[in-house]
């Protein structure tokens, strides 16, 4: 009996060593979802941000220890981008200020297009910075 019970413990073993979650002609979807995510990567780099301060409506900086801002960030006005939480976006054609405008809303909140825009600025609270999330479809 304990020499049966061994040969059946022995299959079961086998047989869930060797299963796998895929079935056949899956191999490749996991490789396949990830391909084209590069619109899911963070824009936002929360090591480059300048701390204190953000951007006004008038394109200058300004004190307010509970808000950051970011480096410029590459924009294409063809893309679509959504934010996490609520922001101020500065838009910029080369160094020239365009306008900084507030987007909230629920999430993710799609930013507004800037046609002549080539890079943006994003101005947010502080305790965003862990969770913030700059995404392009």
């Amino acid at each position: 009996m304990l020499k049966y019970l061994m040969v059946v413990f022995s299959c079961l073993l086998i047989l869930v060593g060797c299963s796998s979650n895929t079935t056949p002609g899956d191999e490749g979807k996991a490789s396949e979802n990830n391909e084209g995510n590069e619109e899911n990567l963070n824009l936002i780099d929360n090591n480059e941000v300048t701390e204190g301060s953000w951007i006004s409506s008038a394109g200058t900086e300004r004190e307010d220890e509970d808000m950051v801002y970011t480096t410029k960030i590459d924009y294409d006005p063809n893309e679509s981008y959504h934010l996490s939480h609520g922001s101020y976006i500065s838009y910029y054609k080369g160094e020239e200020f365009i306008k900084t405008v507030l987007h909230e809303g629920e999430n993710p909140i799609e930013i507004k297009k800037v046609e002549q825009a080539d890079t943006i600025v994003v101005s947010f609270r502080t305790a965003f910075l862990e969770s913030i999330k700059l995404s392009s479809k």
